[in-house]
């Protein structure tokens, strides 16, 4: 892996995930709300793992039960992205990443998600796999740098985001009682309601059409009905 910093736009950097998470045995994720991970890394991550065995996926979010350290994320968002209506957002986007990895937690015994909570806004984000660190800003994606483990940079954010892991506080994924699959394999409103809930998560207080729109925003097919990931229903 060469050393040398490389910088590409939004559209280059989820390329460059994909094609790294495809070799991968670890990846480390730390934002505000994992939505790139959910959309870009996360599928990979789990078809490399039905070839290449054990894969270790550490996600550190924002605590959506932290009303300071969100208060100050929608602060920020107002006044660096123009978001009016960024608590709603907010929360939509972090229970719409924990349920995907729920979801692939329930689906695939190779991937075991460790999610932990930061109760502070980092204005970066970090991807780390076994060959590449790559980091976002979050003001501004069209201006992802990546460093190859070789770099100095490398070893340095992993030493970051140990650090921060260290002090982040851990979501409780098992023993959940609740699957938000229901008895079809279909995901429902009800179900997702209900395994929000049991994470202890405020999720469990959504409208159903925010729950829809938390469901929605998975990208999920349901005409293949085959996968346990797959399938939603409104109920």
């Amino acid at each position: 892996m060469s050393n040398d910093i490389r910088t590409f736009d939004d559209d280059e950097r989820c390329k460059v995930l994909r094609e790294t998470a495809r070799t991968t045995t670890r990846w480390r994720h730390k934002s505000a709300t994992g939505s790139k991970l959910r959309a870009c890394v996360l599928p990979e991550l789990s078809a490399a793992s039905r070839h290449h065995g054990y894969l270790s996926l550490q996600v550190e979010l924002l605590d959506p039960r932290n009303e300071v350290a969100c208060s100050h994320y929608r602060e920020w968002a107002r006044l660096n992205l123009s978001r009016s209506n960024a608590r709603r957002q907010l929360e939509i986007e972090i229970h719409a990443t924990i349920l995907a990895l729920c979801l692939e937690r329930k689906a695939n015994s190779r991937v075991r998600p460790d999610i932990r909570f930061s109760a502070f806004f980092a204005a970066h984000q970090l991807d780390i796999s076994d060959e590449l660190v790559v980091l976002t800003p979050a003001d501004d994606p069209g201006r992802s740098q990546a460093a190859g483990v070789d770099d100095h940079l490398y070893r340095s954010y992993v030493r970051e985001f140990d650090a921060g892991w260290a002090q982040a506080g851990r979501l409780r994924l098992a023993p959940v009682r609740w699957s938000p699959l229901d008895t079809r394999g279909r995901l429902s409103t009800h179900h997702v309601r209900n395994l929000f809930k049991e994470l202890g998560l405020p999720g469990c207080t959504f409208t159903d059409e925010e729950l829809r729109s938390i469901v929605e925003r998975l990208d999920i097919d349901d005409d293949e009905g085959d996968d346990a990931r797959r399938g939603v229903d409104s109920a």
